[in-house]
C-alpha cells in the first residue's frame, strides 16, 4: 500500500524517515534505538508525527492531540490528513449518522471515530501503526489521564509549593520556545488565564499583550482590565454588538473558517473569532497566542457533586455525563445508544476514585482535545504566529493525576493556589469559595423555575436567562431569537448550538461538492 498524505500545514522539521508538525523538538526522538514511549511521555510542547518505514505508517499526537491526525485505509492505499473532512472527501466516505447525532448534541464525536465511516483520528497519547502490506491498523497509548490520586499523604502546602514549582519548569520552557517574541493572552475573569499571566510577570518576561471581548463593562472585560493593569500589560478591549455577529455570520470568511475548524471530529468556538479577527492589526504579527485551556477541567471543575456517595452507580455516572456533555439539543435520550458504546464497558458500581478516573479519562479522550484545544484552529486560520498549551504540558497533566480526590473537590487545590501565589502577585484577592458554582447552580435554578411556574413567570426566567448567558453577553442574539432556539434545543442552549449545526451543514456542502 502507498502513502497518501494531504497533511497541508507546514512541517517543523523531516529528519530521516519521520516528519513532524508543532512546537516541541522532536530531532532526538529515535524510533530504532531507544524506548520511543518513554520519550514521548517527556516532550515539551505541542507535536504531531509522521513516520513512514519499510513495512509501517506511523501516526503519533501529542498529550491533547493540538494537532490532529485523521486516516483511512482506502483501497491501495493509506490516506493520512490533518482535517478529516478532506480524507473522508478524498476516499469517498459516507457520513455515519450515529456520529452526526452525537456532534449535534456534543459538538464533537466520541473516542477515534469521526463524522464518516472508516475515517479515524489519532486519539491525544496515542501511536497508531498501520501495516504498509495489508493495510492492519494497531493503536496503544504512550501516555493516558489515568487518575490515580497517589499524593494522599503531602499536605495542602505542600501540594500547593510543588504545583507551583512544576509550573515554573513549564513556562521557563515555554519562554524559551517564545525566543523573544510576543506571548499573547485571551484574558478573562477566570482563574486559568490569569494564571497564564501571573506566571509571565513573575517570571520576568515582559513581552505580553491581553485582550477581552464582550459587550461593553461586562464582568470578564472588567476582571481582565484590572489584572492586565496591576501587571503592567497592555490591554485591549474588543467591543461585541448584534451587527457584527449579523455580518460575521453571512460573511464568507465564516464559512471558511467552519470549513478550517470542523475537521469531522469536532468544532472549534467562535465566541472570540470576531476579537481575535479586529485584533490582528493592533499587535505584533509574530504574536503567540497563549489561552489558558483548560486548567480547570484538570482540577476538576466538571467532576460532579456526588453528595459524599461512597458508591457512585454508573446510570448515575452516564446521566451525569449527560447532563453536562449531551445538552446541545432537547432529548439526549436519542444518544442513548451512543453513550453506552463507551458505558457498557464501565463497572456496575464505582467508589469515588474510579468515578473521577472515568470523568477525567472522558474530558481527555473526547472534549478537550476535540473542542476546547480545537480552539487554536481560529489562531491558526487568522495568521497568528502561533500558540501554545501550556496546561497540557505532559508535567501538568502527570502532576493532576496524582492531586489527592479531596483536593478535587470544587477546584479546592487550584482556588488555594489562587490565594496563595497568584491574587498576591496581582493584587486582587478573591473569595473563590464563596463564588463556587454560583452561575451553574443559578442556571439550574432558573431551569426548573421555568418547568414549574406558569407563563409569566416562565416568561420572566427566560429574560433573566438571557440577561445572564453569554449569548447576551457576547451580544450574539436577540432576546426573541434566543427564546426560539430554546424552543429547538431546550434550555441547556449556547452559542455552540448554533456553530455545531453551522459547522455540519458546511461539511455537508464540502462533501457533495463535486
Amino acid at each position: 500500500m502507498q502513502l497518501k498524505n494531504l497533511i497541508d500545514i507546514a512541517k517543523v522539521q523531516e529528519i530521516g524517515d519521520f516528519v513532524w508538525y508543532g512546537s516541541a523538538d522532536c530531532s532526538k526522538v529515535d524510533f530504532l534505538h531507544q524506548d520511543i514511549d518513554a520519550s514521548l511521555r517527556k516532550m515539551a510542547g505541542s507535536f504531531a508525527i509522521v513516520r513512514e518505514d519499510n513495512s509501517s505508517i506511523i501516526l503519533i499526537c501529542d498529550f491533547i492531540r493540538s494537532i490532529p491526525l485523521f486516516y483511512c485505509v482506502y483501497k491501495d492505499e493509506i490516506v493520512i490528513g490533518n482535517n478529516g473532512v478532506t480524507v473522508a472527501k478524498y476516499c469517498h466516505a459516507t457520513f455515519s449518522e450515529t456520529a452526526r447525532t452525537e456532534f449535534l448534541y456534543t459538538s464533537y464525536v466520541t473516542g477515534n471515530e469521526t463524522l464518516f465511516q472508516s475515517v479515524y483520528s489519532v486519539l491525544p497519547g496515542e501511536i497508531v501503526r498501520i501495516s504498509k502490506s495489508d493495510g492492519t491498523i494497531n493503536r496503544h497509548f504512550y501516555w493516558e489521564m489515568i487518575y490515580e490520586g497517589k499524593m494522599e499523604k503531602l499536605s495542602e502546602s505542600e501540594l500547593i509549593n510543588k504545583f507551583d514549582d512544576c509550573l515554573t519548569e513549564v513556562f521557563k520552557d515555554l519562554i524559551a520556545r517564545l525566543d523573544g517574541r510576543t506571548a499573547l493572552i485571551p484574558l478573562s475573569g477566570g482563574c486559568d488565564s490569569r494564571i497564564v499571566a501571573a506566571m509571565f510577570k513573575r517570571l520576568n518576561y515582559e513581552k505580553v499583550i491581553c485582550f477581552s471581548y464582550g459587550r461593553r463593562g461586562n464582568n470578564d472585560a472588567v476582571v481582565s482590565k484590572k489584572v492586565a493593569n496591576a501587571l503592567g500589560f497592555p490591554w485591549h478591549f474588543i467591543e461585541y454588538n448584534k451587527d457584527m455577529w449579523e455580518n460575521l455570520y453571512t460573511s464568507e470568511v465564516y464559512g471558511d473558517y467552519l470549513s478550517y475548524s470542523c475537521n469531522g471530529s469536532g468544532i472549534g468556538s467562535v465566541r472570540s473569532f470576531p476579537a481575535m479577527m479586529k485584533l490582528k492589526d493592533k499587535i505584533p504579527n509574530d504574536c503567540i497566542v497563549v489561552p489558558g485551556h483548560t486548567l480547570d477541567v484538570s482540577f476538576g471543575s466538571h467532576i460532579p457533586d456526588w453528595k459524599d456517595a461512597q458508591v457512585i452507580s454508573r446510570n448515575e455516572f452516564v446521566k451525569q455525563i449527560k447532563m453536562k456533555h449531551y445538552r446541545l439539543r432537547r432529548y439526549p435520550i436519542l444518544c442513548d445508544s451512543i453513550v453506552n458504546r463507551w458505558a457498557d464497558s464501565l463497572p456496575q458500581e464505582m467508589n469515588e476514585k474510579r468515578a473521577i478516573q472515568e470523568i477525567q479519562y472522558f474530558e481527555w479522550i473526547n472534549r478537550q482535545p476535540k473542542f476546547i484545544a480545537n480552539e487554536v484552529r481560529k489562531y491558526e486560520f487568522l495568521g497568528y504566529g502561533g500558540w501554545e498549551l501550556p496546561f497540557w504540558d505532559y508535567r501538568v497533566c502527570e502532576f493532576v493525576r496524582e492531586v489527592p480526590a479531596h483536593m478535587l473537590k470544587e477546584r479546592y487545590l487550584q482556588y488555594k493556589y489562587m490565594e496563595k501565589i497568584i491574587d498576591p502577585v496581582v493584587g486582587i484577592q478573591i473569595d473563590y469559595f464563596k463564588l463556587l458554582g454560583g452561575s451553574e447552580k443559578a442556571a439550574n435554578i432558573k431551569r426548573n423555575l421555568l418547568r414549574m411556574f406558569p407563563f409569566p413567570a416562565r416568561a420572566y426566567c427566560l429574560f433573566k436567562m438571557y440577561k445572564h448567558d453569554p449569548m447576551a453577553f457576547y451580544d450574539h442574539i436577540t432576546l426573541v431569537e434566543y427564546i426560539n432556539w430554546i424552543r429547538r434545543c431546550g434550555v441547556g442552549f449556547n452559542v455552540h448550538a448554533m456553530t455545531t449545526e453551522n459547522g455540519l451543514h458546511k461539511i455537508e456542502e464540502i462533501i457533495n461538492q463535486d
